[in-house]
């Protein structure tokens, strides 16, 4: 097996939720800055296109006078790439900084949803019942002699209210569809692995919409527990739902301090890949 990692690899998600734009963005500098992750997975970023696009190369031509122009400069002090796909609805709910040494070997949109009828007690189907569609964004990386894949994703909201089958079973299948895109990566890893190249192991992270600190909302991800191993701390009030899916070893933790309703959390590998039993993970980074 892959010697354990003697370097920091940190990964980090946010769902930037019900924050304000401005304080949105002071967020994200200062995530950017004091944590240092590989890449920043982001969640509920429809409406911050403007946010977002200060991460975008920007050309000084003069000293920044404007606060747009101070917000890009702040931005482009960071040297984070900013990856997201204005062409579909993923823009809408998936995005990711990547760290400026941190090679992009390939970066795409994976539909793991259609817009589906759920009823209007889902969350962000309350005008007319209809879900969007969803997807994961998957980025291939290298840095410092490794390699990692990671899926970037925002499962469906409301899969445990009362009354909303069509939204379990919607959540069912973006699941099933995240744990064999897990699963897939990580065959290639330890096949890359046993002949002695390099192997890409598979992370995925992001708001899961399920607890894992809750037993009757963890069953939800129990495709995904089947070949990874689940991260989370509570992030969202008490529920522990932005999580991490890897067989790499690791510590988690939340952010306290920051703007949104949901704390940035942050997964700090410390080790090698190990096989979970099935169903019997112990709550991985729940204290």
């Amino acid at each position: 097996m892959t010697a354990v990692i003697d370097f920091v690899m940190r990964w980090a998600t946010y769902n930037v939720g019900s924050a304000r734009n401005r304080r949105v963005f002071r967020d994200l500098v200062r995530l950017l800055k004091t944590e240092q992750p590989i890449l920043l997975g982001l969640n509920e970023v429809g409406d911050r296109a403007d946010i977002l696009e200060r991460f975008t190369a920007f050309v000084r031509r003069r000293k920044p006078v404007t606060p747009h122009e101070r917000a890009k400069a702040a931005a482009e002090a960071t040297g984070y790439v900013l990856l997201r796909d204005d062409s579909q609805q993923s823009s809408g709910h998936v995005a990711a900084l990547v760290r400026p040494d941190v090679r992009v070997d390939h970066w795409r949109i994976i539909k793991i949803s259609d817009a589906t009828d759920v009823g209007r007690r889902t969350a962000g189907a309350r005008k007319d019942g209809r879900a969007e569609a969803k997807y994961l964004l998957e980025v291939a990386l290298s840095i410092a002699g490794e390699k990692r894949i990671a899926g970037v994703i925002h499962f469906v909201p409301s899969a445990m209210k009362r009354g909303n089958t069509r939204t379990r079973e919607l959540y069912a299948v973006q699941v099933e569809r995240v744990a064999d895109w897990f699963h897939r990566h990580q065959k290639q890893a330890e096949a890359a692995d046993k002949i002695g190249k390099t192997p890409r192991w598979p992370i995925v992270l992001g708001d899961g919409n399920a607890a894992l600190n809750k037993p009757r909302e963890r069953k939800l991800l129990r495709p995904l527990e089947k070949v990874a191993a689940l991260y989370a701390k509570a992030s969202h009030k008490l529920r522990a739902i932005d999580i991490f899916a890897t067989l790499l070893r690791g510590i988690v933790e939340v952010l306290e301090g920051y703007s949104s309703d949901h704390k940035p959390s942050v997964f700090t590998e410390t080790g090698t890949p190990a096989k979970p039993e099935p169903h019997a993970n112990p709550a991985h980074g729940l204290h």
